[in-house]
C-alpha cells in the first residue's frame, strides 16, 4: 500500500492504493475535513477525529442512494455537499474516540459515548481517562465495552453518583479492562425505571476490571447469574484511603432473589465490607483474597454460600470476618481450603443458631490473633460448638487464640446435615474394640456375638433420638442395624445371611441434626 498526491480544484489530496490494485482511498485529516470535503471519492480514510493520530481514525465509503440519514458524528459523517459517508466495519470493534471521545480527563467525553453506543452495542475504549461530567452513562440492554489495558482506561465523573447504569433489560453485557475511580461515586449500579426488569443485572460479565478505594460502592445492584472475575476492590485509588468502601453490595429487588452468582480470583482492599448480599440462593466464591478491610463478608437471607480456596488476612472489623446472623433465612454455608489470619475481629464466624443456620468449616487454615476465637453464636452468646450438630468442624489447622477456645485441633469432627458427626472403625469380637475414631473418648462395650454399644461421645450426637442417623456398614456380616439410639448412645447389631449375630470389622457413620 502505497501514498500518492495529486491536485484536485487547488486540493493536494493524498490518497492510498488498496493492494496495489484499481481501489483507492482518499485520506483526510480529521472528520471535519470529510465534512468540508467537496468532493464524493468511493472511500476516505480519516487519520484522526480532531486531528491525525489521535486515536479517533476510521475509514468511510460513499454511500450514494442515501439522502436521508443524519448525521450521528460518528458512523454516519453527512459532508456539507450532502454525500452520506459511512463508517467500513472491519474485523476490529469500532471504538468511542472514532465518536469524538478524547480521553483526557479534562473534557466531558458523554455525549460521544452515547452517541457512540446508539450506533453500536460493542466498543473498543482506547486507553485514556473519560469524564462523564456529572453525567451518568446507561448501557445498552446487551453489549460490551472493552478497554485496550488493564487500568489503562478509566471512567470517572463529578459528584456523587453512579458511574455507569446498566440499562434496563439488560442481559450479558460485558465489562474488560475498566477502571472506575471518583470519590464518592458508585461504579456500576442499574437503571432502576422503565422496562421489565429494571433493578437487575442480569449475567453481568466482568473480567479485568478495578474499583479504586475512593469509591462508595465498587457495584451497588442486584446481581443475578453474574460472572466477575479477576478485579480488584479498593486496592488502587487516588488520595487519601477513606475506608468506607462497599466493594459489592447485591440486595434483592422488586421481587427478584440475587441468585447464582460465580465470583473468583477477586481482591478486595481497604473497604468497610468487601461483599455484602442480601436475599437470594447459590453465591460461589473461589480464590477470592479480602485483606485490609472491615467485615470480609456480611450474609442476609442468603440461602447457599460456597466459599473455597480464598484468603483471609489483616481484616480489622472487630465484628467478624463473616458474618452470617442477620436477617430471617438459615443459610447453607461452606467454607473450605481457605486461610484466615492476622485479623482484629473477636471471631472467625458469627451467626446465629436462632436462624437454624448450617455451617460447614472444614480445611482451612485459621491463626487467631490473641484472645480471639472461632465461632460466635450471637443468638446464645456461645463460642463453641453447638449440640445440635448444626455446625461442622474438621480438618482445619487451628493456632493461637483464646486458651478457652475449643477448637484447636485437626481432630474436631462434627456436626452438620453435610459431615458425619462421628466416623468410626470397629471390631466387634469381644471385647469389642475401636480401631479408629474421629472422636477420641468414644468408648465400645461388648453385649454379645455381633452385639456392642458405642457411647461417652465428647458432645452429643443430636438434641433428639429422632435426630440421629446411623450407618454401619460390616466386613464378613451382610446386615448392620441400630436398635437403640440416643443423644449419646447407639447399640449395634450385625447378622450375617441366614439371620445369625455373627462378629465382624464395621464402619459406623452417625449424623446428627
Amino acid at each position: 500500500m502505497t501514498d500518492t498526491n495529486f491536485v484536485y480544484k487547488s486540493t493536494n489530496i493524498t490518497y492510498t492504493w488498496l493492494n496495489d490494485v484499481n481501489t483507492i482511498v482518499y485520506k483526510a485529516a480529521s472528520v471535519a475535513a470529510l465534512r468540508a470535503m467537496a468532493y464524493t471519492p468511493p472511500w476516505v480514510m480519516t487519520r484522526g477525529y480532531y486531528a491525525a493520530g489521535d486515536g479517533g481514525g476510521a475509514i468511510f465509503w460513499y454511500d450514494s442512494t442515501d439522502t436521508t440519514s443524519v448525521d450521528n458524528g460518528g458512523s454516519i459523517i453527512v459532508s456539507t455537499n450532502g454525500a452520506r459517508w459511512k463508517m467500513l466495519r472491519t474485523s476490529e470493534l469500532p471504538n468511542v474516540k472514532q465518536f469524538g471521545a478524547k480521553g483526557d480527563g479534562v473534557t466531558v467525553d458523554y455525549a460521544a459515548i452515547v452517541a457512540a453506543y446508539a450506533a453500536f452495542s460493542d466498543l473498543w475504549w482506547p486507553n485514556g481517562t473519560y469524564n462523564l461530567g456529572a453525567n451518568t452513562w446507561t448501557t445498552p440492554a446487551a453489549g460490551s465495552a472493552i478497554g485496550e489495558s488493564r487500568r489503562g482506561v478509566k471512567l470517572t465523573r463529578t459528584g456523587s453518583a453512579a458511574i455507569v447504569k446498566l440499562g434496563n433489560d439488560n442481559f450479558d453485557f460485558r465489562m474488560e479492562n475498566l477502571y472506575f475511580t471518583g470519590a464518592g461515586n458508585t461504579g456500576i449500579a442499574v437503571a432502576g425505571t422503565g422496562g421489565s426488569f429494571p433493578y437487575y443485572a442480569i449475567r453481568l460479565h466482568l473480567k479485568y476490571c478495578d474499583f479504586a478505594y475512593e469509591l462508595a460502592y465498587g457495584i451497588n445492584a442486584d446481581l443475578i447469574y453474574a460472572d466477575i472475575s479477576e478485579c480488584t476492590f479498593g486496592y488502587y485509588g487516588t488520595g487519601a484511603v477513606p475506608g468506607t468502601m462497599v466493594g459489592i453490595r447485591s440486595v434483592t429487588t422488586g421481587g427478584l432473589d440475587t441468585n447464582l452468582n460465580n465470583l473468583r480470583d477477586l481482591k478486595f482492599n481497604n473497604c468497610a465490607t468487601a461483599i455484602y448480599a442480601e436475599g437470594g440462593f447459590e453465591w460461589q466464591l473461589t480464590c477470592v483474597d479480602v485483606s485490609t478491610s472491615g467485615i470480609a463478608i456480611d450474609i442476609r437471607d442468603i440461602r447457599q454460600l460456597c466459599i473455597d480456596t480464598c484468603w483471609f488476612e489483616g481484616n480489622t472489623g472487630t465484628d467478624c470476618v463473616i458474618k452470617l446472623d442477620g436477617g430471617s433465612v438459615a443459610p447453607n454455608v461452606v467454607v473450605e481450603n481457605s486461610h484466615f489470619t492476622s485479623n482484629a475481629a473477636d471471631e472467625i464466624f458469627k451467626w446465629s443458631s436462632s436462624l437454624g443456620v448450617v455451617l460447614e468449616v472444614k480445611k482451612n487454615f485459621i491463626a487467631l490473633n490473641a484472645n480471639k476465637y472461632v465461632l460466635y453464636d450471637n443468638a446464645t452468646t456461645s463460642r463453641v460448638l453447638p449440640a445440635d450438630g448444626s455446625i461442622a468442624f474438621w480438618g482445619n489447622n487451628v493456632s493461637g487464640g483464646n486458651a478457652a477456645n475449643k477448637l484447636l485441633t485437626s481432630t474436631d469432627f462434627r456436626g452438620g446435615v453435610v459431615s458425619p458427626r462421628l466416623v468410626a472403625v470397629i471390631n466387634t469380637a469381644s471385647p469389642g474394640s475401636i480401631l479408629s475414631s474421629s472422636d477420641p473418648a468414644l468408648t465400645i462395650t461388648y453385649t454379645s456375638t455381633g452385639n456392642v454399644v458405642l457411647s461417652t461421645p465428647s458432645f452429643d450426637w443430636g438434641t433428639a433420638a429422632n435426630n440421629v442417623a446411623v450407618f454401619a456398614f460390616g466386613r464378613t456380616a451382610t446386615i448392620g442395624k441400630a436398635t437403640t439410639v440416643s443423644v449419646n448412645s447407639v447399640r449395634l447389631e450385625f447378622f450375617n445371611d441366614a439371620g445369625v449375630a455373627t462378629d465382624t470389622i464395621a464402619h459406623v457413620l452417625i449424623y446428627g441434626k
